[in-house]
């Protein structure tokens, strides 16, 4: 009797997996094209400080020498317990597999489409990417530092800010001496621009 429901159970899965296969080929044939073709526009106008390239190149290498061997070790491993059909450690490995050659080929994609922002480009007149800016916000009486990167490098936990972040696109184009009236989700806020390097 058990035999005939794990037959029945097994069947059924195996139905589910083809019905998932069809499903996301079809969603994958009506929308994929355009959603590459606007990634791909989105990635076009990406920047990228040589510090932030050198952590995406590191980054890169950890995954491609170090993490992959290990997630295919732990393939190697889970096949060894049998049926793949009903082996939970196979199907956590595949899952895990799938997750590091999605952020592999973000990270080549990346480094491949971002415009890298030369030191010698950045200049100290009006703040752009690339530049270092101290601040005084006006609101909260104290000095800030902020780094304007590209969105693939922002960090707000190190003050490294997106050129299309708020305070970011804010204080683009600024000079010393000017105050940016920056709007944020909590209102607008002013900060005098007190230093750019």
């Amino acid at each position: 009797m058990i035999a005939k429901y794990k037959k029945i159970i097994k069947q059924n899965i195996s139905e589910i997996r083809l019905t998932l296969v069809v499903f996301y080929n079809i969603i994958h044939s009506i929308f994929g094209a355009n959603l590459f073709a606007i990634r791909r526009e989105i990635m076009a106008e990406l920047f990228i400080t040589a510090a932030g390239k050198a952590e995406k190149e590191e980054r890169l290498r950890y995954l491609k020498n170090e993490k992959r061997p290990e997630v295919l070790e732990k393939l190697k491993v889970a096949r060894d317990f049998g049926d793949l059909s009903e082996n939970a450690e196979y199907d956590a490995a595949k899952k895990e597999q799938s997750i590091l050659e999605t952020e592999i080929a973000s990270i080549e994609e990346t480094l491949r489409k971002a415009k890298i922002i030369d030191s010698t480009d950045v200049t100290m007149d009006t703040v752009g990417v690339g530049n270092v800016v101290t601040v005084f916000d006006e609101d909260f009486g104290e000095e800030d530092t902020y780094t304007i990167v590209g969105v693939i490098e922002s960090d707000p936990n190190r003050n490294l800010v997106s050129n299309e972040s708020p305070i970011g696109s804010g204080l683009m184009g600024k000079k010393v001496g000017d105050i940016a009236e920056i709007t944020t989700p909590g209102g607008v806020i002013k900060m005098k621009i007190l230093k750019i390097s």
